[in-house]
This record gives C-alpha cells, structure tokens and sequence, in this order.
C-alpha cells in the first residue's frame, strides 16, 4: 500500500512540472512568433537560445544595422572625402575675363534712313550672326589647336602640383582638350546689346592671361579674314566685270578705228552732210544758170555765141552734180557713201553701249569698295584681360557644403525608402 500510494503522490507532481515546462514553452514560441512579425523590437529581447547568430548583442534587428552601414558608407565617406578634396587637395584655378563688342563699319545715310523702319532688323540679324560667329568659334576645334600650338595647351592643364581630379591627361586625343577647354573657357553673350564675355580659367595667373589674350588675338584674325573674304569676293566681281567692260570698249574703239583707215573719213555723217551741203549749193547755181539761158536765149538764135558759156557752165555744173550724187548713191557693186554710213553707225552704237557699260562697272566698283568698308566686321574690346591676383575656383566652402549636404540627403533619402517599403511590403 506505501508503494502504491506513493507512485500516486509523484505522479500529480511530475504532471505539473510538464505542464508547467509546457505553458512556459508555448509562452516563448508566441514572443518568438510576435518578434518575428515585429523585426523593430530589439533582438537582445530574444532569449539567449532563439537569438541568431552573428547579430550585435546590444543593436537591434536588421533595420538598424542598414542604417548604421548606409550612413557609414553613404554620408559620412563622401562627406569626409568631398571636405579634406576642396579644402586641401584641390588645386586653385585663377580666373580672367576679356570683353568685346562684334561692331561693323559706318552705315550709307540710305542705310541709316532704312534703320527707321522695319528694315532695322535686318542690320540687327547681321550684327547677331556675325556675333554668334565669334562665340562658336571660340568654343571650336580649330581655336583649341591654334592655341595649343601656340601655347602648348596640354602643358598648361597638366602642370605639376595640380591635383589628378583637376588636371588633364597631356596624352588624351584632341576630343579631350576640346571637351576640358569648354570646362575651363566660359563665353556669355548678352541677347539685347550683343556684348560678348569670355572667362578664362587656369591653374596659374599667367597661363589664364596668355590664354584670354590669345584668344581675343586669334578672333580679331578670324573676323578680320572673314571680312576680307566677303569684301573680296564682291571686289573681284566687280573688278572682273570692269575688265570685261573694257575689253569689250577697246574691241568697239578698234573696229571703229579700222573702218575710219579703209574709208579715208574720221566721221562719215559730217561727209555727207558736206557733200549735200555742195549739191545744193551746185544745183542752185545750176538753177540760175539755166535761168540766164533761158532769158538770153529769147532774144538770140540757138547757136549764138553768147550762149555757149552759159551752156558750158550748165554742162559743168551737171557733171559735178552727177558726181557728187554718184559718190552719195554709188554705182551698182561698188560701196557707196550710205553703206559706208550704215557701217559707221552700226558700229558708233556699239561704241556707246561698250562706254557705258564701261562707265557702270567703274561706278559699281567704286560703289564695291565704299560698301567692302562699310561691311567690315572688327571686334572692339572694351574689357583687356589683365593678371589675376588670386584663386577664385573652386569655391571651396560652397563646394565643401554641397559635399555635406548631398550624401546626407541622398542618405535619407535612402532610408526612409527602405523603411517605406518594409511597413509597405513586410
């Protein structure tokens, strides 16, 4: 009976201490479940056996730990590295500015009474292309080479104490110096008065001098080539137009001169009006003549001797007036003063057309020049570049800031997009 009754005694109590072992594991399998669902809760809360391996005893969950890394790796880096950068790696550029005017020659007073109305803008689109002319070509592939053998571009950018992030590689292809020359060469144009600014920056005064000063050097060239071309063109066309004109004078001149030689006359015209002039001084006298005869004749015989001067001199006159006529008309096949008229006519005409085409090409020439100077495109400086005194770029505490500023939004950013979607998708 003392054995039996105390089986029956421990049997109550080891099913307490199951069932107690028991609530007490089902009460650690919830708070697992409940810090499973709810990753913010610490993972220290975790009971040393259900705690993962290879977590941080005193952080938390895996939220923590991301942003401790992102803010190590996304702020505090760039940040510490942008600042020590610009405040003591990088190098100081010295920056100089040049300032000019595209400017064309004096306007005709017919220009300048055409800029009242609305053909004004015509100049204005004139003096805006020849403006955008200059800023393209400061900007271009053939000023960078002209300079760069010049002053040997490569050399300046690459000197020796600039930093590797600021310098330029003296062997990249020429693609490259053009691309950093646009980096380092600013050029504004203000849209209402045309003016033009450049802004050189290099990493010495001198070099930044030498390069502005070039560069106005080799624009004032350009426009000064670009003018003599246009005013060029229009005077060989002109002057070729003269040449023409005189060529084609000397041809009239010389026909003309050659028909005067084989017909014995300078001016034909003035021939026959003489020779008209003559015969009608001949047949009036003829007229007379024969007046006289017949009144001699009413009171003698028809062979009276009295009456044979008269009639010789009727004779003589009618042969000079036969004469004179067979000179004007000509005979049948032979030349004849008309023909010969005609000729000179023909080619006295030609000789005025050839003069004044002549006397017009000498006018458009001479108009050609007034307007080749009126046209001519020049580059008035009004800003020389001078030497710069001190370092102006980059600016180092603007640019420090912005090294701060941006991780640290790009950080948050970050952040608050992971812990968006977490509660979103988690």
């Amino acid at each position: 009976m003392a054995s039996i009754e105390g089986d029956t005694g421990e049997r109550p109590q080891s099913r307490d201490v199951v069932l107690r072992r028991g609530t007490a594991a089902s009460a650690l399998m919830r708070r697992a479940a409940r810090l499973a669902r709810d990753e913010s809760l610490p993972v220290s809360s975790l009971p040393a056996i259900l705690r993962p391996r290879g977590t941080i005893a005193s952080g938390g969950g895996w939220m923590s730990v991301f942003v401790r890394v992102s803010f190590l790796l996304v702020f505090l880096v760039p940040a510490v590295l942008s600042v020590v950068y610009f405040g003591l790696v990088a190098a100081g550029q010295y920056a100089t500015e040049v300032r000019f005017a595209v400017r064309s020659g004096e306007r005709s007073s017919l220009e300048q009474m055409a800029s009242l109305g609305s053909v004004a803008s015509l100049a204005q689109l004139s003096q805006a292309q020849d403006t955008m002319v200059v800023t393209n070509f400061v900007k271009s592939r053939t000023l960078v080479e002209a300079i760069d053998r010049e002053l040997n571009l490569r050399q300046m950018f690459s000197r020796d104490g600039v930093d590797f992030l600021s310098a330029f590689d003296a062997g990249a292809p020429i693609e490259e110096l053009v691309r950093y020359w646009r980096r380092h060469v600013k050029i504004g144009m203000e849209s209402g008065s045309g003016l033009v600014t450049v802004t050189v920056h290099a990493f010495t005064p001198e070099d930044a001098l030498a390069i502005a000063q070039a560069i106005t050097r080799h624009s004032e060239e350009m426009v000064n080539a670009m003018s003599s071309r246009a005013s060029g063109d229009l005077l060989t066309d002109t002057e070729a137009e003269l040449a023409r004109a005189e060529t084609r004078l000397k041809e009239t001149r010389g026909k003309l001169q050659a028909l005067r030689n084989v017909e014995g006359t300078l001016d034909p015209s003035a021939s026959a009006e003489g020779l008209n002039e003559v015969l009608t001084v001949l047949r009036s006298e003829r007229a007379q003549a024969e007046s006289q005869l017949r009144s001699m004749s009413a009171g003698l015989a028809a062979s009276a001797p009295q009456l044979r001067p008269v009639r010789a001199r009727i004779e003589a006159l009618d042969a000079q007036i036969a004469q004179i006529t067979a000179e004007m008309a000509g005979s049948e096949g032979a030349d004849d003063l008309s023909a010969a008229l005609t000729r000179f006519d023909a080619l006295e005409l030609d000789n005025q057309v050839a003069e004044r085409r002549y006397a017009a090409a000498v006018a458009a020439l001479e108009s050609a020049r007034l307007s080749a100077d009126r046209r001519r495109v020049y580059i008035n400086t009004f800003v020389e570049a001078s030497l710069p005194q001190e370092a102006t770029a980059p600016p180092r505490f603007w640019y420090g800031l912005a090294g701060i500023v941006a991780p640290f939004l790009a950080w948050a950013a970050l952040t608050g997009l992971v812990a968006f979607a977490r509660n979103r998708f988690v």
